[in-house]
């Protein structure tokens, strides 16, 4: 990889991909959020995590201010938030400095037909930004088949702990001859990996055995998935990184906040994620799903409101009307599968849940019974805290091992008719198409 000196100037492509027909919504008072792919140039891309090409967003709708969305992406993605100011935009040689110039160059591209401006983002004259990382050790090729595994934990983790948890960790899994991603913030730890399946009982064991995170599990892909040869092209991950982290899942809930930072400038946690409803067993979960097609569900849903939105004065009759069902991952993911009954989130990034849920839930009753599903279950933590401890809702259930677990059940229970439609969406750190800034476990 191609190092940048502290004083070079560095770029970072941002690909903004509009619907042509909606292009001029930004300048609309009914505008719609607008996609917008950020491809990131080799020379920066170690200043944004996760370390990829390119990731998604979108634009906000009408009433926000598009470049300072841009930059609040921008700075959402950086590792260090400081690195963010000394980057500079630009449309060819004209500098993005106000929202009138963003939108004047997205309007053009429309009117044009394009698929979106390419932005360059630029080190500031005379600033200094960080240097590139070392070099990662070279590891030892992987043998034989792999399975996919994930795992998150939320625990206090102060600064000593984190440092032993990220050399404890990066020692067992080079010893066992895994890649991936493993993050370590003072939240938590959260990571996605493939294993040889031969060293899966040892990664097992060694992980549980952590200090800090004691009894930690691994959510182990279902062996009728199959497993990928380690020479194989489609091999998900081709490196390791055990790295530390601002938080294990950004969430947008701190940035700004009052609460500031805990303890030794650690930044404190938005809420208590061990206050995060009830935690369903997939059998469980099972026997809780709505009956019925997701246009049927969101049919009764509407009605039992009173009306759209389920807004102030709907008249929903509390618990008796059913659980709301909630698919809180982003629209690339809920629109390959999901389960049947479901309301997406319709998000780019998790950061956006928590206004979508304000307005959602707005006027529901706070004892309406809600369930939460994602990937492996780390996202659900943070929203069903946040709808209990910030809206108020006392019956929140979330999925134990996210989609993931629930699959599996249905594999190893014969005679168990699965709800889930259609595929459930994972990316590799190899799929540059796959937007990935929330660090969702697989």
């Amino acid at each position: 990889m191609r190092l940048l000196a502290p004083t070079a100037s560095a770029s970072l492509l941002v690909r903004l991909s509009l619907v042509p027909h909606r292009a001029h919504a930004l300048c609309s008072s009914a505008a719609a959020p607008q996609r917008v792919h950020l491809k990131l140039d080799a020379p920066v891309r170690h200043l944004f995590e996760p370390q990829k090409k390119r990731v998604s967003l979108r634009l906000p709708s009408a009433g926000a201010l598009p470049l300072q969305a841009l930059r609040a992406a921008l700075r959402e993605r950086c590792g260090d938030e400081s690195v963010e100011p000394l980057l500079e935009i630009r449309h060819g040689k004209r500098r993005i400095e106000s929202d009138e110039d963003l939108v004047s160059v997205l309007a053009v591209t429309a009117t044009y037909g394009g698929d979106g401006p390419t932005l360059q983002v630029v080190a500031r004259s005379g600033s200094q930004l960080p240097p590139p990382p070392p070099a990662a050790t070279l590891l030892p090729p992987q043998v034989g088949p792999l399975r996919l595994v994930s795992f998150f934990r939320f625990a206090s983790l102060g600064s000593s702990r984190r440092q032993h948890l990220l050399e404890e960790m990066s020692s067992v899994l080079a010893r066992l001859g895994c890649r991936g991603s493993v993050y370590v913030a003072p939240e938590g730890v959260n990571g996605q990996l493939s294993v040889p399946e031969a060293q899966l009982d040892a990664l097992s064991v060694a992980f549980a055995a952590l200090r800090g995170v004691e009894g930690l599990k691994l959510n182990v892909q279902h062996a009728s998935l199959g497993t990928v040869q380690a020479d194989a092209a489609a091999a998900p991950y081709r490196k390791l990184i055990v790295r530390e982290k601002r938080q294990i899942l950004t969430d947008g809930l701190t940035e700004g906040d009052e609460r500031g930072e805990g303890p030794a400038g650690d930044p404190a946690a938005a809420f208590d994620w061990d206050r995060a409803g009830t935690e369903l067993a997939p059998a469980d979960w099972h026997a809780m799903l709505p009956p019925g097609r997701p246009e049927h569900a969101a049919a009764a849903s509407s009605a039992a409101a009173g009306g759209e939105g389920g807004g102030e004065g709907g008249g929903e009759a509390g618990s008796s009307v059913g659980p709301i069902l909630l698919d809180c991952r982003n629209d690339y993911e809920s629109s390959a599968g999901t389960f049947l009954g479901a309301e997406p989130l319709d998000t780019s990034v998790f950061s956006e849940s928590w206004e979508v849920l304000r307005k959602r839930l707005d006027g529901v009753p706070r004892e309406r019974p809600i369930m939460t599903f994602c990937t492996g279950g780390i996202r659900c933590v943070k929203t069903n805290a946040f709808l209990e401890q910030e809206l108020g809702f006392t019956n929140t259930f979330r999925l134990r091992d996210g989609i993931h677990g629930y699959l599996r059940h249905v594999r190893d229970t014969p005679g168990v008719a699965s709800k889930w439609e259609g595929d459930n969406f994972v990316f590799y750190e190899h799929d540059d198409a796959a937007p990935s800034d929330d660090e969702e476990v697989l």
